[in-house]
């Protein structure tokens, strides 16, 4: 390995963990913001032929909790029937109020 292939690895290596330091600091920034899910960067080598010339950012990743989303599909989809159901009675109860009030 030359002293140029070492450094082209080195700085690879270095901006991969500038991704991964920009993506950390996204996650703290936003911590405590509704709705945001944590970021995760794949790292993957880089390969020349059969030998490592360093490492790339592959790609970032969202880390969904698979559990609360389904906790929260199911909260969400029972409150948007009760909704349905209140406007059906906000509907109906009027009328058969006006039918119960004397003339």
């Amino acid at each position: 390995m030359g002293l140029l292939t070492a450094l082209n690895t080195a700085a690879s290596g270095l901006r991969s963990t500038q991704v991964g330091l920009d993506v950390v600091a996204s996650n703290v920034a936003n911590a405590n913001s509704i709705g945001y899910s944590r970021r995760t960067v794949v790292a993957v080598q880089s390969l020349a032929g059969d030998r490592t010339t360093g490492v790339r950012s592959d790609t970032i990743e969202r880390v969904l909790d698979t559990a609360l989303q389904k906790q929260l599909r199911l909260e969400t989809s029972g409150a948007a029937g009760f909704h349905d159901r209140g406007i059906v009675v906000g509907k109906k109860m009027p009328d058969r109020e006006r039918r119960r009030r004397p003339p």
